[in-house]
Formats: C-alpha cells, structure tokens, sequence
C-alpha cells in the first residue's frame, strides 16, 4: 500500500506540473492515469483505482470512462449515490462528445 500511496503521489505532481503547461500533454497524463486505474479495478484493486480514479477527475479529465469507471468503484465501495452521480456525468460527456471517441463499449 506504501507503494501505492507514493505512486498516487508522483501522479498527483506529475498532473500538476503539467496541467500549467499544455492541455494536450495533461490529458496524455490523465490518460495514462485512467489506463492505471483500468488495470487496477480488473485486477481486483478496487480501493486504488478508485483513488487514481480521483486523481484524474482531480486533473481535469473529460473522459467518460473515468467517471464510468469511479462509479462502479462507488458501488463496490457501498456507495451508490455518488456512482449514480458519476454514471450521469459520464454519460453526459459521452453524449457531448460522441459515443466512437473513447470507445466505452469496449472498455467497460
């Protein structure tokens, strides 16, 4: 878990540093961190995707998946109310930004 936190960390000064500098470049980041967090929840962490999950919501990201993905963490965490409320901010960014772009069918 120490690991994790540090990895977490490095993630959140890494997003912060560059989110300053190119909006292209920290949603490259942000990108990676969602792809972390993916990898995480399918492998069981739920705990750690969710917070990576976090940290690209923190970071900016327009991506629907994160939110789609943070609010199945929600539910397993006991949550359901603020996953319901990230499965209706997904799904208004996917409607916004077309269904094709990221692919959601094949991701979740």
């Amino acid at each position: 878990m120490r690991t994790f936190a540090l990895f977490c960390t490095t993630w959140s000064r890494a997003l912060a540093g560059v989110c300053g500098t190119s909006p292209a470049t920290a949603q490259d980041l942000l990108g990676e961190v969602y792809g972390s967090a993916a990898h995480a929840y399918f492998a069981g962490r739920t705990q750690d995707a969710y917070q990576l999950l976090n940290t690209a919501v923190e970071g900016g990201s327009e991506d629907p998946r994160v939110f789609y993905f943070r609010g199945l963490a929600y539910l397993q965490l006991g949550r359901p109310e603020e996953a319901q409320a990230d499965f209706e901010r997904g799904a208004a960014l996917e409607a916004s930004q077309g269904a094709g772009f990221y692919n959601i069918d094949r991701s979740l």
